[in-house]
């Protein structure tokens, strides 16, 4: 039995036999090999695209927000005048501006009152409404001009508080 064992055919036929398995080993270990080297490749990938898309994302950020600072500074200079004197002079023309529209709704409102007490053709109703129409279209009008003219003041105190805030 021990010839038979040790003979050339059996031990070949033993070697073919494991020589089969371990190349099936080799393959299995190979193919595995490969699909992780490919699910590597894969996932460099996937990150480079992912990383393009951040830097992407990060440029327009950037970009914007140098837009928005680019807006933000044409917008101070807009504000701000160009001569000294020209805010002097805006601080003469602005209180008299606003002293004439107050000035021309009271006139207004006087000649309203006159007409208002003249005018026989109107029932009551419609004077009370042609009144108050009036009232309020001139008190608007006055309102915008108190607006204009303090809006833009506290818009230059709202300013300098925020830079006082931001140091």
């Amino acid at each position: 039995m021990i010839d038979w064992l040790v003979s050339p055919a059996v031990s070949g036929a033993i070697g073919a036999i494991g020589g089969y398995f371990n190349k099936r080993l080799d393959l299995k270990f190979l193919d595995k090999r490969q699909t992780h080297e490919l699910a590597m490749e894969e996932s460099k990938r996937q990150t480079t695209i992912e990383v393009a898309k951040l830097d992407r994302d990060k440029t327009e950020l950037v970009y914007e927000g140098e837009q928005r600072k680019r807006e933000a500074m044409a917008f101070d200079r807009s504000q701000k005048t160009v001569h000294p004197w020209a805010d002097i002079f805006k601080a003469v023309i602005r209180p008299i501006i606003l002293i004439m529209v107050g000035y021309l709704c009271f006139q207004n409102m006087r000649a309203i009152d006159a007409m208002v007490g003249q005018a026989n053709a109107l029932n009551g109703d419609q004077l009370v409404e042609l009144y108050t129409t009036v009232v309020l279209t001139l008190f608007s009008l006055f309102s915008m001009g108190v607006g204009w003219y303090f809006g833009e003041r506290t818009s230059k105190i709202t300013d300098a508080f925020m830079g006082i805030l931001k140091r």
